[in-house]
């Protein structure tokens, strides 16, 4: 228990720490919101000041920022101090507010791409969560009832509160403008910070401030179905939405005529970030990256377009992968196996003609994908499939380990074994709450498969060990025995125990907020299919134990080995793939090869050669043991553990 508080307290002061980091370059994102926009109510088109007041202010605001970045921890040479520093010459020059929107703009897209600062919300926005907010805070004394900015202490004001109903005043705020101005108040105006509030109810205040003046439903349903047909140009979720002011949007819809323009506009603020679920934005930024790719690759672009197509797979259509498993696996497989040839096919050089074809046929996998609704009975076998699938080789795992350790009588094995799967429990739990809003594809997939090599290594050595015991062997004779160096046998149980169960935690995590956002109206079947595979889980744990106590000890010790040995080259395996759909190692298809994800095996020559050589490490690990050099040493219980079980077997197994 001792080495559970130590795990979790260290995690959760790490999560703090950098939490607290995050939140100070969060702040410097929100005063390059404020810059961005409210110079050009300092200076002029054409450099002359307008507010000397409001241009000192831009000064003030840039020591702010730069402050706050050496507060997270940045050193004086990071990219977003030498961005910062090269904005104030801009400023003391006067140049055209379009510049300076430029630059605050770069800065703020290095802040969520290279320094993965959380600048949107993890869930959707609560649209009557944020009409009782905005009552229950008094936010009509200033802003007014219908948030006009006529509330009867806005007259007295100097500036005047906002009016979240003027176009011409909202149309550069984006929900996280609003966001930071909630969050942190607004210096110079009677705007004050609400510290107390959580970021939930903030992002839902920020959404229903920008989206007030287009609660037009008849508009909304007309837009959604204008953007429908073309072909979703704005990527409707939260995540996008949320840095995109209304000029931003009506840039990217500048193909649809104005009065569709309006009511796509009015959709997108006013009814696309309030919705229960993400599911069409899943789809459609799926479809935009996929389309970026190709405009890019025609273009030229080549190392961009691949860029574009990994992130269609990773950002766009992988966390939707959940609820279509328990729909239509196969197509699951095609679209995948599908966006995989597509990516390297452009890596590769093919010809446009080539990789606009692939792209098509993929719009129609696509389109038969996006025709089917996750219902109940989809969502309870989604949620079922992902406790099983993660929880299995969890489950196998620790019964082994806290069977090999009892069978061993190591003092304190046990303890080590579920320290280490407790302490991975609770990292899922720390990364549940910070995975949504810090983790992006292409992070996502590197921790995964990082996390299963080291697995599928320490799981090598391990069992290489058993191996040795079953076979009177050991790999460096007496001193490599499992009863010498206890302390370090037990930190070895409970990393391993740790790394494995993480692994499977983080994927859980992951496919679980995917499909919660996918099927939010369907809570009920998801809870049940958690339930449902809990008990089925805890049912095969049972039967293992039960059957690795009668097995006589060098049958319990192959058969442990067994198992271990499968782990590790299912685990390379998966390690593999998820590098590879990181774009870090590279893929060759293998056409119709073999394709058994719960074992690791997938049609491609890099993860079969990878799983072949773990095979062949763990056949000659055998074969060593077997048959070893006539000057190799035996271990000290050899001949008892070859024959009979050693009386400290007996004592474990009466046990």
């Amino acid at each position: 228990m001792k080495s559970i508080f130590i795990v979790v307290t260290v995690l959760a002061c790490a999560a703090i720490a950098r939490a607290q980091d995050r939140d100070a370059l969060r702040q410097v994102a929100g005063i390059l919101a404020y810059v961005g926009t409210d110079y050009a109510a300092a200076v002029g088109p054409e450099g002359t000041v307008v507010s000397d007041l409001e241009y000192r202010e831009q000064f003030t605001l840039l020591e702010e920022a730069i402050a706050l970045a050496a507060r997270a921890g940045l050193a004086s040479d990071d990219p977003l101090h030498a961005g910062l520093r090269e904005l104030r010459p801009l400023l003391e020059a006067r140049v055209e507010p379009t510049r300076v929107a430029e630059h605050c703009r770069r800065l703020t897209e290095d802040l969520v791409r290279r320094l993965q600062v959380p600048l949107q919300p993890a869930t959707n926005p609560d649209r009557d969560a944020a009409r009782a907010l905005y009552a229950a805070h008094g936010c009509a004394t200033c802003h007014g009832e219908r948030g006009a900015g006529d509330g009867p202490a806005g007259a007295r004001l100097d500036p005047p509160p906002a009016s979240f109903l003027d176009p011409e005043r909202m149309a550069d705020v984006s929900p996280f403008r609003a966001f930071a101005a909630i969050r942190w108040g607004v210096r110079g105006t009677a705007m004050t910070a609400y510290p107390a509030l959580t970021d939930a109810e903030v992002w839902s205040l920020a959404f229903f401030l920008t989206g007030w003046r287009h609660e037009d439903p008849e508009a909304h349903e007309r837009g959604r179905a204008l953007l429908e047909r073309a072909g979703w140009p704005v990527d409707p979720s939260v995540r996008s939405l949320a840095l995109a002011s209304e000029n931003d949007l009506r840039a990217s819809l500048a193909g649809i005529d104005a009065s569709g323009g309006d009511d796509a506009l009015a959709y997108l603020r006013g009814a696309a970030p309030f919705a229960t679920a993400t599911h069409a934005g899943g789809w459609s930024l799926t479809r935009r990256r996929l389309r970026e790719g190709l405009e890019a690759y025609r273009r030229g672009e080549r190392d961009e377009a691949r860029r574009l197509f990994v992130s269609a797979y990773l950002d766009g259509f992988e966390p939707l992968e959940a609820s279509l498993q328990a729909r239509d696996p196969g197509l699951v497989l095609r679209i995948e196996e599908q966006m995989l040839a597509l990516r390297e096919r452009a890596a590769a050089g093919a010809p446009p003609a080539e990789i606009e074809s692939r792209w098509r046929a993929l719009g129609e996998l696509l389109d038969e994908a996006q025709r089917g609704r996750t219902d109940g009975a989809a969502a309870f076998a989604g949620s079922l499939l992902i406790a099983l699938r993660e929880g299995f080789e969890a489950v196998l795992l620790v019964t082994t380990l806290l069977a090999l350790s009892r069978r061993r009588n190591v003092e304190g094995g046990a303890r080590a074994v579920h320290g280490g799967w407790l302490a991975a429990v609770a990292a899922g739990v720390l990364t549940w709450l910070a995975a949504g809003a810090i983790l992006g594809g292409l992070e996502r997939e590197l921790a995964e498969g990082v996390v299963a090599l080291l697995a599928a290594f320490v799981l090598l050595g391990v069992t290489h060990w058993v191996v040795g015991q079953a076979t009177s062997r050991g790999f460096f004779g007496a001193a490599m025995r499992w009863t010498a160096g206890e302390r370090t046998t037990r930190w070895g149980l409970f990393a391993l125990a740790f790394v494995t169960v993480y692994r499977e935690a983080f994927e859980v995590v992951l496919f679980y907020q995917a499909l919660l956002l996918d099927a939010a109206a369907h809570l009920v079947a998801i809870v049940a299919g958690v339930l449902v595979a809990a008990v089925a889980l805890a049912l095969l744990a049972l039967g293992l134990r039960w059957a690795g106590r009668r097995l006589d000890p060098r049958r319990f010790m192959l058969a442990s080995g067994a198992v271990l040995a499968l782990l590790a080259v299912v685990l390379v395996g998966k390690g593999v793939r998820a590098l590879q759909e990181a774009a870090v190692l590279p893929l060759t298809p293998l056409g119709t090869g073999p394709h058994v994800e719960a074992l690791g095996l997938y049609p491609t020559l890099e993860g079969l050669l990878a799983q072949g050589l773990l095979a062949a490490l763990l056949l000659a690990s055998v074969f060593w043991m077997r048959n070893p050099p006539k000057d190799a040493p035996r271990s000290a219980d050899a001949p008892a553990s070859a024959t009979t079980p050693s009386p400290v077997e007996k004592r474990a197994t009466e046990h």
